[in-house]
């Protein structure tokens, strides 16, 4: 059985029509309708008579992952998050068709990303900006149970959960500082 992969989303843009368009694509939607394997897909790509069925390795090859759904959603006229749940590997290839989907609106829009396998190997962060991807992705060692008494187990694995969070979130930070000082528009300097 293929490991679980969650990953979390956040957009960030000071174009509210990029947050019009999310709200359009994911508010109000039903649990069912999110935790479709075929809704995220269907959503970055369309329905078209072709790949309007699941296909394994079009599907990876898009997505990133062998399938993914939606948990949940929060959007509002300035903010959007999404955590998804897939299998095998993080959602790489949707966030790059929702970056170039949000690019067209606003090329200054950021996407930022964590990501944790369940067995954290791996977990990470990344972010993209103006068509350009970065990430990371280290692997963390799980306390082992048999060795810990319950109590010390538990102590591990909350200092565990919070180490996970702490690595995922620089990663994504630094991953998001390097595209926007790399690739930031450069500003025409006038000679005088």
């Amino acid at each position: 059985m293929a490991n679980h992969v969650m990953t979390t989303v956040e957009v960030i843009s000071k174009n509210e029509d990029v947050y019009k368009q999310l709200t359009k694509w994911f508010e109000d939607k039903s649990y069912s309708e999110l935790s479709d394997t075929l809704f995220l897909y269907h959503t970055l790509y369309g329905t078209d008579a072709e790949d309007s069925d699941y296909d394994r390795g079009l599907y990876t090859e898009r997505i990133g992952a062998k399938w993914a759904y939606i948990e949940d959603v929060e959007c509002d006229e300035d903010y959007f998050r999404m955590n998804t749940t897939s299998a095998w590997y993080f959602i790489e290839g949707a966030i790059k068709r929702l970056g170039e989907l949000l690019y067209g609106i606003d090329n200054e829009v950021l996407i930022k990303f964590t990501f944790e396998d369940e067995g954290l190997d791996p977990i990470g962060g990344g972010a993209w900006y103006r068509n350009e991807i970065d990430f990371e992705e280290e692997s963390y060692e799980q306390p082992d149970e048999d060795v810990l008494s319950p109590t010390e187990y538990d102590a591990a694995r909350d200092v565990m959960y919070e180490e996970v969070y702490e690595i995922s979130e620089g990663i994504m930070d630094n991953s998001a500082e390097f595209l926007l000082r790399e690739y930031k528009p450069k500003k025409d300097i006038k000679k005088t």
